[in-house]
């Protein structure tokens, strides 16, 4: 007998088997078992520690598990790892492709292999922290290596089944030795190191794509060079297609419907702005939607059902199944020069700081003028809406209208910004790429004045930032 808690006896029951609920002291059937193992498949243990080296593997549709040992030899699967290698004979990095953090340790006599210059004994390699991470697809990653005991940095990337180069990128701190005691600290300065839109990587030999990039259902769409574009599904491979409009450029496209949408700009003749669509499946059968004559459409967006063009003499047009399009509104003075859907509304901003919302594509109400924001692209991600400003302004706020300052970069000309896998990424004419993990506080990732950064945009779990003749990519994996 027990008391309950309210002060009642109450008979006490026996434990039970929880596959047959019969007294624990007797003998499973065959049966019996069968039905506790139906029970326990899919379910985790109350013990994650497993040796198996098969144990929370992860693959494309489930998570796996970290393992932590302290000395072990390489054994390879699709479980993101930190692993201790003990090295010996034959040591070459091309053999690590699988997204991981290691710690080489290289025995005396080890030789190396496709080590960066310098570091090819044993005495000048003799521990080294490697990270490999994915690019953009199962064939595409990138090493990051750091000598031990030394500021040494190295960074290289697997590209169309060709390594880059090694280039030297050298760490303020020094790295301690494996199994020191800042092994803890090591990752940690990695995984900031690696946060998502941070480091960039040149595409290289690639000559296509001139401005406009954008991915749609899976596929880049890139804008070439005139009456043409390009797509292709992996950045590794290109397929050149002639745009239904000649001499046309790309200034925007969206996916809906099962359409895709692309806003096409001609100058042969008298300038013209034509909304075409295709059927996602079929890159040559082309619509004709929208016809406008001495405008541009500058953005298109699709959400919640409807798709929403802007343009930059204050024109908006919506249309609910992206073939019948009717315009809704022209406001004077408003030069448009992007859309974005999120929160169950549309964002529209213009140059001279004006931000317009609307709850279904059709009614448009001024919410907020910012002062002095000259907007060149708006983006939602997550709980936040971000813009940018050709002045150098970043701006971000919960409501799509509230704009917080969040920085100001002095000589930038932002053009666009978008958002991924919880991360912002903002890109500038001027040559700077700026990311951030939520959209309040910012930070350069990449400043040259010699590339002219004109779009950016996400997709396949990396960022694609386009400049003339040049793409640059990143992933946006967090660690």
């Amino acid at each position: 007998m027990h008391k309950t808690a309210d002060g009642r006896q109450q008979k006490s029951q026996k434990p039970a088997c929880v596959c047959c609920k019969a007294s624990l002291s007797h003998t499973h059937t065959t049966a019996e078992v069968a039905n506790l193992q139906s029970l326990l498949d899919g379910k985790a243990p109350t013990n994650h520690a497993a040796t198996a080296t098969t144990y929370g593997v992860a693959n494309g549709t489930t998570f796996g598990h970290v393992r932590y040992p302290s000395a072990a030899t390489s054994a390879y699967n699709a479980a993101w790892r930190y692993e201790y290698v003990n090295s010996g004979g034959t040591h070459n990095l091309n053999n690590y492709t699988t997204g991981g953090i290691y710690t080489l340790y290289s025995a005396s006599g080890t030789t190396h292999t496709n080590y960066p210059p310098g570091l090819t004994s044993a005495s000048n390699a003799n521990t080294v922290l490697l990270i490999v991470y994915p690019l953009y697809s199962s064939t595409a990653v990138k090493q990051i290596l750091m000598h031990r005991n030394s500021t040494q940095r190295w960074e290289r990337s697997l590209i169309a089944s060709s390594w880059t180069s090694w280039e030297r990128t050298d760490r303020e701190g020094i790295l301690e030795a494996a199994g020191g005691s800042n092994v803890q600290g090591q990752i940690d300065e990695l995984t900031a190191r690696l946060t998502p839109g941070a480091r960039w990587t040149q595409y290289p030999g690639f000559a296509h794509i001139q401005s406009y990039i954008q991915f749609i259902d899976n596929m880049l769409l890139g804008y070439g060079t005139m009456s043409s574009y390009y797509s292709s599904d992996n950045i590794a491979t290109w397929q050149m297609h002639n745009t239904p409009l000649s001499g046309a450029s790309i200034l925007s496209a969206s996916l809906g419907n099962n359409l895709v949408l692309v806003a096409f700009y001609s100058t042969a003749g008298t300038p013209v702005s034509i909304i075409y669509s295709r059927p996602v499946n079929d890159s040559s059968l082309w619509t004709s939607r929208v016809s406008v004559s001495n405008v541009r459409i500058t953005s298109i967006c699709h959400g919640g059902g409807t798709f929403v063009a802007v343009a930059d003499n204050g024109s908006i047009r919506s249309s609910t199944n992206g073939t019948t399009w009717t315009l809704r509104t022209t406001i004077s003075g408003a030069n448009f020069t992007s859309v974005c859907y999120g929160r169950n509304k549309f964002v529209a901003v213009t140059n001279d700081g004006r931000t317009y919302n609307s709850t279904n594509g059709t009614t448009w109400t001024l919410e907020s003028t910012t002062s002095g924001a000259a907007f060149t692209s708006v983006c939602f991600g997550g709980i936040t809406f971000a813009a940018v400003t050709s002045t150098g302004q970043i701006y971000s706020g919960p409501n799509g209208h509230s704009w917080l300052l969040r920085t100001t970069v002095s000589g930038a000309n932002f053009a666009s910004v978008c958002h991924g896998n919880g991360t912002f990424v903002a890109v500038a004419s001027t040559g700077q790429i700026y990311s951030s993990y939520g959209g309040t506080s910012w930070v350069m990732s990449l400043n040259n004045p010699d590339i002219n950064f004109s779009h950016v945009c996400h997709g396949n779990n990396m960022f694609i930032a386009s400049s003339s003749n040049r793409l640059y990519t990143s992933h946006s994996l967090l660690l």
